[in-house]
């Protein structure tokens, strides 16, 4: 009996990612097909980008700064289920790797605004 229960929420459990990014996804679509109809064409709507990319820069410091914060309390929860140095080393380098990738992604998105 708990088999089946536990193979029920797995198996709904596993359509959580792609519905998430399907969702995602259709919200992108649907506000970038918005904005290009309310502002008159994808040109226009580029150079709004543009002209709010400041904005957009700060949104995202607010995101990784909030992620950031929630992620504190995760990383004690898990060592302190794990207690081993080797949970600690991978954590450091999933935190290291993290951090990189940020700083590539906003690098990028900068040189791209120039």
């Amino acid at each position: 009996m708990p088999l089946a229960r536990f193979s029920r929420i797995f198996k709904s459990a596993i359509w959580c990612v792609p519905a998430t990014v399907f969702a995602l996804g259709l919200l992108a679509f649907i506000v970038n097909a918005v904005g290009i109809w309310s502002l008159g064409g994808v040109d226009r709507w580029a150079r709004w980008f543009q002209d709010h990319r400041v904005y957009f820069l700060l949104w995202r410091i607010l995101l990784y700064g909030v992620t950031a914060y929630a992620w504190l309390p995760m990383r004690s929860r898990v060592l302190g289920a794990e207690p081993d140095a080797g949970t600690a080393a991978r954590l450091i380098r999933a935190e290291v790797a993290a951090i990189v990738a940020v700083v590539l992604i906003e690098s990028i998105l900068q040189f791209q605004g120039q």
